[in-house]
């Protein structure tokens, strides 16, 4: 009896060990981009998740540039980590490829989040959504706003608190704060300075009336009358009104988001993001942030930073516990209060604004803002639409605006969609 009884106990130790180890081994691996401020937060929740949950969460972190093509070649190997962080651009593609799996059933499962709780345009985001299925969820919800130097408003006896509300106001201060400031011929101070890449561009489209693509079948439409329109606004800026620096950056030289940093240019175009940049890189500048100028209508482009769950996972329940907890509303109020973006669950968002307002700027945007990224090819896009959009901008080129907006159209159906 005595000998069965130790027997048992050691059988049940053995279990009680095993058992044990088996949650001690379990551990899903991370995949994400973004800047130091971003991966250090991450890495503050992975301790306490970690912690609370036993589950240990193994970071990788890759360039934003490369990110998209290290999941690709991770995929096609067999081996994509757990949860891949994906910016919702790139998103149709990778679940056209089946990158992830489903997430409704999680979604709707005991340890489930509520839809309502997030802002609704992210369920109705291409890639977010795919094939009547949910495929990612996002950590944020983002669009563009206008940032402006109030000292610099003030030199030109510009009020800092009324910034241009339309295109035709927005010109005339861009002038008005464009300076040559040591008497060399040469300017010293821009006006503005706009990014050099797709989506910031689409607004200007918006703006003007047009639309990106047509839906069924997908085709070209920005190189339609009024996306031909904003961009001549743009090259006259530049070229007519010597305003606007060109955002055909040679290497070497400075981003326009870092001469506005500098006090070298008055006015940009950004996201949400560089609020916390220019907290960390600039934090003295005295600057507004303001909605999109209006030119026949409003008009601005919603993305966001989403996760999903790769078909390799291993453990697709930790993999969900871990993308849930970051969905949580403490991690998403931690979000908020970095400025690094909009959190994508609103009652976070809305305690955040409490703290700065300037979110409540982005929170306007994007009550029209579109998600206008509906192919599966559009980081192809992507490389084929940049360089033709910024040939009309860059001095050395000064393609025409139409036949570079045509032969991006030309070449995207080619190469893209045919």
């Amino acid at each position: 009896m005595k000998r069965k009884m130790i027997v048992f106990t050691l059988s049940l130790l053995l279990v009680v060990l095993a058992f044990n180890v088996s949650l001690a081994a379990r551990e899903i691996r991370f995949a994400m981009f973004g800047d130091a401020y971003e991966v250090e937060l991450y890495k503050k929740w992975m301790s306490k998740f970690e912690e609370e949950t036993g589950i240990k969460v193994k970071l990788e972190t890759y360039p934003h540039a490369e990110h998209g093509d290290k999941m690709i070649a991770a995929f096609l190997g067999g081996a994509t980590p757990d949860v891949v962080k994906l910016a919702t651009e790139g998103l149709p593609g990778f679940a056209e490829m089946g990158m992830f799996i489903p997430l409704d059933d999680y979604i709707k499962g005991p340890k489930g989040i509520n839809k309502a709780d997030f802002w609704d345009f992210i369920w109705e985001t291409p890639g977010i959504v795919w094939k009547d299925k949910i495929m990612a969820i996002p950590i944020d919800a983002m669009c563009f706003s206008l940032f402006y130097n109030k000292d610099l408003f003030k030199e030109a006896g510009l009020d800092p608190e009324k910034p241009p509300k339309t295109w035709e106001e927005f010109r005339s201060y861009a002038i008005q704060l464009t300076k040559d400031i040591d008497g060399d011929g040469k300017i010293d101070q821009w006006g503005f300075g706009p990014p050099g890449w797709d989506l910031p561009f689409f607004t200007f489209i918006y703006q003007n009336g047009g639309e990106i693509w047509s839906k069924d079948p997908i085709m070209p439409r920005f190189n339609e009358a009024p996306g031909v329109e904003a961009l001549q606004f743009l090259v006259d800026l530049i070229f007519k009104d010597k305003s606007t620096r060109s955002p055909a950056i040679a290497p070497g030289e400075m981003s326009n988001e870092e001469m506005f940093g500098m006090g070298k240019i008055a006015m940009v175009i950004s996201g949400p993001w560089h609020m916390a940049w220019m907290k960390m890189t600039y934090p003295d500048i005295d600057y507004g942030v303001a909605e999109l100028v209006v030119g026949k209508q409003k008009g601005n482009c919603a993305f966001s930073s989403t996760f999903g769950i790769s078909i390799h996972s291993k453990d697709p329940d930790a993999a969900w516990e871990w993308l849930r907890y970051i969905m949580a509303y403490e991690q998403q109020l931690d979000w908020g209060e970095a400025r690094i973006s909009i959190p994508s669950r609103k009652a976070a968002a809305e305690e955040a604004f409490r703290e700065w307002p300037a979110f409540s700027v982005f929170i306007e945007g994007l009550k029209y803002a579109r998600a206008d990224h509906p192919m599966p090819g559009f980081d192809a896009v992507r490389l084929i639409f940049g360089p033709e959009f910024t040939a009309a901008l860059n001095p050395e080129i000064r393609k025409d605006p139409k036949q570079a907006l045509d032969d991006a159209a030309k070449r995207i159906i080619k190469e893209v969609l045919e």
